[in-house]
């Protein structure tokens, strides 16, 4: 028969109960990041291929349009005016996807603010696609009054990007550009980003804001 003290220490004591708890809260503080950005990964594959989906639907309108791309914009407020002008680059590739859910990321959670032009408002809300019909830049969005040439000399090849993510964050986990933000607080913001990049040769990168700058304008690199 068991006495009364083997009975009592067959519980956890308080000061045990404690080491138990501080080891469950610091293995979950170091798995939480590794659970995040496992689940941004695998986002990351549908965007991808809807990514490498629209770069192939553009090159086949360029190849019926006698090598031009479109000229449509994606209504971003980043562009200004013309955004609202011209026709949208969704609707120019509309014969050559078989849905528009190729325009929909699903890390897709919205944005408040171009991040392509400072204090610029942007409609992306609830998200982007919601708003805009797609979740998806274009390097020559609102840029040329008249279709682009594949060969002008702005470059259409491995060093250029032709689509990207909308919003750098919602691949990086990042917090996002913010109204009534200073020019350097949205800086900040965007330099965290990172942004699912189609180049015009048909690959795909997941870029820093440095290097998606460079890919947007190649001429930079090589001043």
């Amino acid at each position: 028969m068991k006495s009364c003290r083997q009975c009592a220490r067959e519980g956890f004591t308080l000061i045990e109960l404690m080491v138990v708890i501080a080891i469950i809260a610091v293995l979950a503080a170091l798995l939480f990041p590794v659970f995040a950005s496992a689940r941004r990964e695998s986002y990351r594959a549908p965007c991808t291929a809807n990514l490498r989906q629209i770069g192939i639907a553009a090159r086949l309108y360029a190849q019926d349009y006698g090598g031009y791309y479109p000229n449509g914009s994606d209504g971003s407020r980043g562009y200004g005016d013309i955004a609202d002008k011209g026709p949208r680059y969704m609707d120019q590739l509309a014969a050559y996807v078989s849905s528009e859910a190729v325009y929909h990321c699903p890390i897709d959670h919205g944005m408040r603010v171009s991040e392509i032009s400072y204090d610029s408002p942007e409609v992306g809300l609830p998200t982007r696609f919601a708003a805009l019909r797609t979740s998806y830049s274009y390097e020559d969005t609102g840029s040329f009054p008249d279709p682009v040439p594949e060969d002008d000399t702005g470059g259409r090849d491995a060093t250029t990007a032709q689509f990207w993510d909308a919003s750098g964050s919602w691949h990086a986990g990042s917090r996002q550009a913010e109204p009534g933000q200073s020019s350097e607080e949205w800086v900040a913001a965007i330099d965290q980003g990172k942004f699912n990049t189609l180049f015009y040769d048909g690959h795909i990168r997941l870029l820093n804001e440095a290097d998606w700058i460079y890919a947007r304008f190649p001429l930079l690199q090589n001043p």
